[in-house]
C-alpha cells in the first residue's frame, strides 16, 4: 500500500501505570524517560476538566484563562499524560528525523490537541536540528448525532 509503515509510538503501559501511581521523580527509570513539560496551564486545566466534565462544558471553558490552581490531587496523573504526549511526539521525531516523509498519527482525543503531541513534536523536532510541523484534526462536536 505505497510503501506505508506502521509505527507504533506508544509507551510501554508499565512505565505509565508506575509513573501514575508514584510520580516520575520516584520512578527506577526516570533518566530513560523524555523531560516533560509540565507548564502549561490550559493543557493541565483540559486535562482536569476532562477527567470530570462533559466534552461540551470542556470546550466551552477553554475560551477563557485558567480560573482554578491544579488539583495536587491529580499530578501523578497529569505527570502520566504528559509523559504519554511526550513520549509518543518523542517517538514520532525520531522516526521522521531519521527516515524522513510524512506521518499520520492517530491518537486519543486529549493527546491531539494542539498543546499535546503537536506542540511536544514541534518542539522536538526543533532541538533535533530539522523543524517540522504538525497539523491536527480534532473532531470533538458530532452535531445533533452521534456517528454510529
Amino acid at each position: 500500500l505505497n510503501k506505508n509503515q506502521l509505527v507504533g509510538l506508544n509507551i510501554p503501559f508499565e512505565k505509565v501505570r508506575a509513573v501514575s501511581k508514584s510520580g516520575v521523580s520516584n520512578v527506577s527509570f526516570k533518566d530513560e524517560l523524555p523531560s516533560l513539560d509540565l507548564s502549561r496551564s490550559r493543557h493541565r486545566r483540559r486535562f482536569e476538566d476532562m477527567m470530570q466534565l462533559p466534552v461540551e462544558r470542556v470546550m466551552e471553558r477553554m475560551k477563557s484563562p485558567p480560573d482554578v490552581p491544579p488539583n495536587a490531587k491529580l499530578d501523578r496523573a497529569y505527570e502520566s499524560q504528559c509523559l504519554w504526549e511526550e513520549y509518543m511526539s518523542e517517538t514520532a521525531n525520531q522516526y521522521l528525523q531519521s527516515n524522513g516523509g510524512r506521518m499520520v498519527v492517530f491518537a486519543g482525543f486529549n493527546h491531539v490537541w494542539r498543546d499535546g503531541i503537536p506542540d511536544r513534536f514541534e518542539r522536538q523536532s526543533l532541538r533535533s536540528g530539522r523543524a517540522l510541523k504538525s497539523v491536527t484534526i480534532v473532531p470533538w462536536h458530532w452535531g445533533s448525532s452521534k456517528p454510529q
